[in-house]
């Protein structure tokens, strides 16, 4: 960060030495850039020059080839849209047509597109004869693009407009190969006619395949510099000895490429080992085993479609490459597929040493098998299941470093084995971060994760923040403080260090005002002053009231007291401190105040609450001067910035229980999070009234984004339950660029529901809706507090215990009832990937993966060691 900040430094200062520039020297600058090929900085410089000397016409020539010489850059890097606004720069400043010089023609139509050339061309006719130079660049940038339909709007008067049906049917040759048919076609077209320099291609590609390079040079040496073939042209003419003939070596050809992707889909890659072979022969002769490897990797993305499956990769990696490459190899596919979580993870680190001879290097491989493992589980949001499901797989969670059953701390443990691996894994920094850490264990783990960090990375002050950011929520206010003053010696002048500081001292600060230690809150209050972090003007503000409020002459027994002001009310000293801050700002303070007369109302007496209510409601017409950004900023906080103990849900509250028009200045996007919020609340009455609202003038996709909304609060709150029929209709009309936002918008809101709704919108399939099972989840019987703990016991185990309690041996008859299971499915004697493939298949499928928890669930850890290996791998992997 320190680095970043020292280049904006630099930047600015070099802008400021620019401003100091006279106009003249500015244009000397410009010029000199404009011809190192720096158009960028050239603009800058000629901008400023023209500024300071309106009447400098060298510097305006100059300014619009540069605007022009830009735009063609940017053409040449497929920025259309910036190059289409700078276009608009060019009409601005160069000539007008009418006074515009041949020499310059040219160049404005050889830095644009064939419309907008054609265009001016036509404009230039209007007014002067036509200029041969300018009509060979038409026709070279007409041979590049093929845009005919442009080509037919040229006027009457230009040169080329006869000759385009001559044109076109030798492009049509020369794309084709044809070439001595396109120079017989070009053969009329004499040495003044636009046109010669395209003839002059075709007679030089005519020698060269007649081997005759005397010809071909000097056919190209007689091609012009602006024609835009002419980088072609000048490629050929250096060395045209060092281009092989495209005849010479085997060659692999897209037919033979759809045929083996035709062949993987027909034969699910049972009869594409020979293909490869013979691909990679091709490619490799001396040494085919690489190009294989290079293959199977390419084409294993195919195994995310409806067609391939992951082991048939792993299978052809075993049969094609010898051992242990070939074990390797297939041990990675069995990863990326992640369907048997860190099992699959285990076995592929342990055949990392066949990829990563070197122990350095296996060591930082290994850290990032271990943090993507974790990644994809944090991601598909089955922590539970992952840890439980290899909590049997011969040791796998204990060989990667997790020792406990928990699923958090599991994770955290695996994490803290990959920066104990490589400890510049930005991955496992990041999953440290965001995994939960709400447990003591779970922020011991983080902590020291974060301290070692911290040693390892001396001069970064992104794990100091996060360590202080842990101890803030440990209420360890003087540790966070201690490690924000390390990050800002890493770096002083980072924003986010300064704001995490204040926020430790804010926290701080409420603690004190609640012990009544108005000492401290002055000097606390002195330090954020100095820190100056503009984004938490509005919270400092709030304590600077509430400590004159709460002042009792305590501070006026030291020399720095608070002087009490003579005859200033609450509201003057709310004004005083508010008025500085945006409207933003100024609710933000207002809802600070009433956190603290909600968490300490005895010194809130009748008037002072008169007083709060009376300011909350003389601001109600700023609502409507707020933007959305602010106002989804101001509903939708930071929770780490609000006081402690004071949630999201009631901070928003505080708004909505005072403000019916609170939700206005809201587009529907930032909208969504807030309903969101609100539904989380259990405000599902507030939160229909503005689906309803909006619904009258909402665009898409957000209107039918709406509706999805509302069917799944009202199914929620019991007041209309949509069918599955419902929901899918509603889906199936959604183009498919904006399924993936009703996809995450659906996942979001399942945290929300519960029984079949909750089923239905975490998976994506509403026939859930419909469905006769009845598991916990399925039937609505399920706690759904928390949407990564694991599925709750059944209402009934009651009776489920005083039946088995009924038979003399319990354990042999769970263990009959898996093996039985077992052999009804035939997977006794089974290969592992058989057993794997299987155990996809029941996995992918919602009910099936629900009974295979329930029964690893119910199953005790003494009877699950005796199944069989087939029996225990499909319940736990």
């Amino acid at each position: 960060m320190a680095k970043k900040n020292k280049s904006r430094k630099a930047r600015k200062q070099a802008k400021q030495n620019l401003q100091k520039m006279p106009a003249g020297q500015l244009r000397q600058k410009g010029e000199a850039l404009l011809a190192g090929g720096n158009y960028r900085e050239a603009i800058n410089s000629l901008k400023l020059a023209l500024q300071k000397a309106p009447d400098d016409t060298e510097a305006q020539r100059l300014l619009v080839r540069a605007y022009a010489l830009r735009e063609s850059q940017l053409r040449q890097k497929g920025m259309l849209k910036e190059a289409e606004a700078l276009h608009h720069q060019v009409r601005q400043h160069r000539p007008d047509v009418a006074v515009m010089e041949a020499a310059d023609l040219p160049f404005f139509l050889g830095s644009t597109d064939l419309q907008n050339a054609i265009s001016l061309y036509n404009a230039y006719l209007a007014h002067h004869p036509p200029v041969g130079e300018a009509e060979t660049i038409i026709a070279g940038t007409l041979l590049e693009t093929d845009d005919w339909q442009a080509a037919t709007q040229m006027a009457d008067s230009a040169l080329l407009k006869p000759d385009l049906p001559v044109l076109r049917e030798a492009a049509r040759l020369m794309d084709s190969a044809d070439w001595e048919a396109a120079l017989d076609c070009l053969k009329p077209v004499t040495r003044r006619s636009p046109l010669a320099p395209v003839k002059l291609l075709c007679r030089a590609m005519v020698c060269f395949y007649q081997e005759d390079d005397d010809g071909m040079q000097r056919a190209l040496a007689m091609i012009p510099d602006r024609f835009p073939l002419h980088p072609l042209a000048e490629r050929l003419k250096t060395a045209p000895d060092r281009l092989p003939p495209l005849w010479q070596g085997q060659s692999i050809t897209t037919e033979q490429i759809h045929f083996l992707l035709q062949t993987f889909k027909d034969t699910q890659a049972s009869g594409t080992a020979r293909i490869i072979r013979r691909m990679a022969q091709a490619i490799r002769p001396q040494d085919p085993l690489p190009a294989i490897e290079q293959l199977l990797c390419m084409l294993f993305p195919l195994a995310t479609g409806p067609y391939l499956d992951a082991y048939d990769f792993a299978n052809l990696a075993e049969t094609l490459l010898p051992d242990p490459r070939g074990g390797a190899i297939a041990a990675k596919f069995d990863f990326l597929a992640f369907d048997d979580y860190f099992a699959d993870t285990d076995t592929y680190i342990d055949r990392l040493d066949v990829e990563f001879p070197d122990p350095a290097d296996r060591a930082v491989a290994t850290s990032m098998v271990l943090s993507a493992s974790v990644e994809w589980v944090v991601d598909q949001g089955t922590q539970f299941e992952a840890v439980h499901t290899s909590r049997f797989a011969k040791g796998a969670l204990k060989r990667l470093g997790a020792t406990s059953n928990e699923p958090a701390l599991a994770l955290l443990e695996i994490v803290l084995r990959a920066i104990e691996l490589d400890p510049q894994n930005t991955q496992a920094q990041d999953l440290l971060n965001r995994l939960p850490g709400t447990s003591r264990e779970a922020k011991r783990l983080k902590e020291t994760g974060l301290l070692k960090l911290v040693e390892k990375h001396p001069d970064d002050p992104a794990a100091c923040i996060a360590l202080a950011r842990l101890y803030l929520k440990k209420n360890a206010l003087r540790k966070a403080e201690t490690h924000l003053r390390e990050a800002e010696r890493r770096a002083p002048h980072d924003e986010q260090v300064k704001e995490m500081h204040v926020l430790t001292l804010l926290r701080s600060i409420d603690t004190n005002l609640k012990r009544a230690k108005f000492h401290l809150v002055k000097t606390d209050l002195g330090k954020v002053e100095v820190l100056n972090a503009r984004k938490l003007a509005a919270h400092v503000a709030a304590r600077h009231i509430l400590l004159e409020m709460a002042h009792t002459g305590q501070l006026s027994l030291f020399d720095d007291g608070i002087q009490p002001r003579k005859k200033e009310t609450l509201p003057a000293i709310i004004d005083r401190h508010t008025t500085p801050l945006s409207a933003a700002g100024q609710f933000a303070a207002l809802g600070i105040m009433d956190i603290d007369r909600q968490q300490r109302p005895e010194i809130w007496n009748k008037a002072r609450n008169k007083c709060l209510e009376q300011c909350f409601k003389s601001r109600r017409a700023a609502i409507g001067t707020l933007t959305s950004k602010a106002m989804h900023n101001l509903l939708l906080p930071d929770i780490d910035t609000l006081p402690a103990g004071f949630g999201q849900a009631a901070w928003l509250d505080i708004f909505v229980s005072r403000y019916k028009q609170i939700f206005e200045p809201l587009s529907d996007k930032d909208a969504l999070p807030v309903m969101e919020a609100l539904i989380k609340t259990h405000r599902e009455d507030v939160c229909l009234k503005e689906i309803e609202r909006r619904l009258k003038y909402a665009s898409e996709p957000y209107l039918t984004l709406l509706r999805f909304y509302r069917m799944v609060v009202q199914h929620n709150i019991g007041s209309f339950r949509s069918t599955a029929d419902d929901f899918s209709a509603l889906i199936d009309g959604v183009p498919s660029q904006h399924k993936e936002m009703f996809r995450s918008a659906a996942r979001r809101l399942s945290r929300s529901a519960r029984g079949p709704l909750r089923a239905a919108l975490e998976h994506f399939d509403f026939e859930l809706l419909d469905s006769q099972c009845n598991c916990p989840i399925c039937s609505g019987r399920a706690d759904m507090n928390d949407f990564d703990e694991e599925i709750d016991d059944w209402t009934d185990d009651d009776y489920l215990d005083s039946l088995i309690s009924e038979i003399n041996h319990p354990d042999q008859v769970f263990a009959s009832m898996v093996e039985a299971f077992v052999d009804t499915l035939d997977l006794r004697g089974a290969s592992p990937r058989e057993l794997k493939r299987r155990r996809k298949e029941m996995m992918n499928d919602y009910q099936s993966r629900t009974m295979l928890a329930d029964m690893a669930k119910t199953i005790p850890p003494i009877v699950a060691m005796r199944l069989s290996d087939e029996a225990r791998y499909l319940l736990f992997g």
